[in-house]
């Protein structure tokens, strides 16, 4: 079968675009597209082969795909072609109906609680192992899910998934929401899941600032993250000694640590949202290396001393990472790391197992229409775009095992697949570039100052926080600054990504619907064409649900 280039002719090796699924991405009522220039970004759907949101991808050995369907709260199964075969979630196949296998019998499920069931604003990572077991991560459940191949449920573990003081649960109907907690075993936001080769389970817990490992069946192994094992302990094993993770900049330390993976040889790979980088451990927690703009101080891209590492800053060539950029991470078989950068857009990176860049891919990373790049001072950030091979907001990412590689395509509603490169990317050695010789008196330049940073103030208008938010919706407005073209901005509730906005002036709401009574924090991040990023920041209250007597629900 022919495929067909997402890069431009002499941009750079880029990966050659296969094919791309969803509701309508090659037509009204066509579900599959393989010629790049003919794809569509996909539409809302509910019935097998659509999405609302994909925010995770993965593949088991027999080349299948897997899908966290996030905002129809269920997971899908295709085949490496893209053909649909299954769903599971609350009432997939309709009441009472758990599972799915006619993709035009399928509907979006409920919000449930029960093992098999989801999280409102959930799944959102998926994962599998060696043996072919699906592992699910729940934000907003606070736990984690066990399934067969077959979407059959197995066991949930999280702090009271099967009742007060129960960590797991083995009985679908007995099981619960798990309860946010920081003792080992226990969760508070689990972003990302990944298994080893020997069925080890690995969970970034974006709430927690830290990482947790069990084995596969949900017991707790170890921890790690700042003060995780007490005051200046980055490591626990001791389940009730364990404590959440402070929020810290050197290596081995987290903020809101987003995607895990692991590769063949037992190391671990971690992205940071909020630090602009990716981390290296070895399986049992160890910092190798990290990596991102000045993570080893400034001009200084990676990192391999623990005490020496700072926190990443914004960047947009390649080998970093911008607001919110880093998110889902992958391995392929040749060690190499691939990492989903969201924002403005989006692009993913492929690096080294050392985290040296080799290619970012995305509409517009090499300049105007070219969609691929090789040298990392030349890349930059990506632009939405919606033929094959570019993206918008793509946050998941996963190999397969012929080496073809997959994008959850989060705000284009669709999975994309790249084929293996004919000649694999290498390594660029960077460009030196010969100390610059002063003119003669009278005829110096001033250099161009850098661009002012953007003020959060000037930027947006978020609601007020003086009173708790009781119609569980509010706006915030992108404000039009002078000399400033905002491209794209994400939203968050509690850390989690709700919504992606785009142009100069644009309401985004965000639904609070749902969430408990007490303090909701909300951040919004913008990016604008010239890379510079800004956020802002707001806890509010949300009101309990009141009735009237005798009257209806408010």
């Amino acid at each position: 079968m022919a495929t067909f280039a997402a890069v431009a002719s002499g941009s750079g090796t880029g990966r050659p675009f296969d094919r791309t699924w969803g509701k309508d991405v090659g037509g009204p009522g066509v579900g599959i597209c393989t010629v790049a220039a003919s794809c569509q970004a996909g539409a809302q759907g509910g019935m097998g082969g659509g999405f609302n949101s994909p925010s995770s991808v993965a593949t088991d050995a027999a080349g299948n795909v897997y899908v966290a369907d996030t905002f129809n709260e269920r997971v899908e199964k295709f085949d490496a072609s893209g053909a649909f075969l299954l769903a599971w979630g609350k009432n997939v196949g309709g009441a009472g109906a758990g599972t799915c296998t006619v993709a035009a019998s399928c509907q979006a499920a409920s919000v449930g609680v029960q093992g098999g069931e989801f999280a409102a604003n959930g799944p959102d990572s998926v994962a599998t192992d060696a043996d072919g077991n699906v592992y699910v991560a729940e934000y907003y459940g606070n736990r984690i899910q066990k399934f067969t191949s077959s979407g059959v449920f197995v066991r949930a573990w999280g702090k009271n998934v099967g009742g007060v003081g129960v960590g797991v649960c083995t009985v679908a109907v007995a099981c619960q929401a798990g309860s946010s907690g920081g003792l080992g075993g226990e969760l508070f936001g689990p972003q990302g899941v990944a298994t080893d080769a020997a069925g080890n389970v690995y969970v970034a817990e974006s709430a927690n600032s830290r990482i947790q490992k069990f084995d596969s069946s949900g017991v707790f192994v170890r921890a790690w993250g700042k003060n995780v094992g007490g005051s200046g302990v980055g490591l626990c094993t001791v389940a009730g000694s364990c404590h959440q993770g402070n929020v810290g900049g050197l290596g081995d330390e987290f903020s809101s640590p987003y995607g895990v993976a692991t590769d063949g040889a037992g190391a671990v790979y971690v992205t940071d949202s909020s630090l602009y980088r990716a981390q290296k451990f070895d399986s049992s927690g160890v910092f190798l290396r990290a990596w991102g703009k000045n993570v080893g101080g400034a001009g200084v891209g990676t990192c391999t001393v623990a005490a020496s590492c700072q926190p990443g800053v914004s960047g947009i060539q390649g080998g970093e990472f911008n607001a919110n950029g880093a998110a889902g991470v992958a391995t392929d078989p040749a060690g190499h790391v691939y990492v989903a950068n969201a924002a403005a857009g989006g692009r993913v990176s492929e690096f080294d197992s050392s985290g040296a860049f080799l290619q970012a891919f995305g509409k517009d990373v090499g300049g105007t229409g070219v969609g691929s790049c090789t040298v990392a001072a030349d890349c930059q950030v990506g632009s939405p775009g919606v033929p094959g091979g570019e993206f918008d907001a793509p946050v998941g990412v996963a190999t397969g095992p012929a080496g073809a590689l997959y994008i959850a395509d989060y705000a284009n509603r669709r999975i994309q697949r790249f084929a293996v490169p004919a000649t694999p990317a290498q390594p660029v050695s960077p460009v030196v570039t010969p100390p610059l010789v002063a003119p003669p008196l009278g005829t110096a330049s001033p250099a161009t100052p850098a661009p002012a940073p953007i003020s959060a103030s000037s930027a947006f208008a978020l609601p007020s926080a003086k009173a708790c938010i009781s119609r569980r919706a509010f706006a915030i407005r992108i404000r039009k600054l002078p000399g400033v073209t905002f491209v794209s901005a994400v939203v968050k509730v509690n850390g989690k990504r709700v919504q992606t906005v785009k142009r100069s002036r644009i309401t985004a709401p965000v639904n609070l619907k749902g969430l408990p009574k007490g303090r909701v924090k909300v951040s919004i991040t913008a990016t604008a064409t010239d890379g510079r990023s800004v956020t802002g920041t707001r806890t509010y209250r949300t009101c309990a649900t009141k009735r009237r007597s005798g009257g209806p629900k408010l």
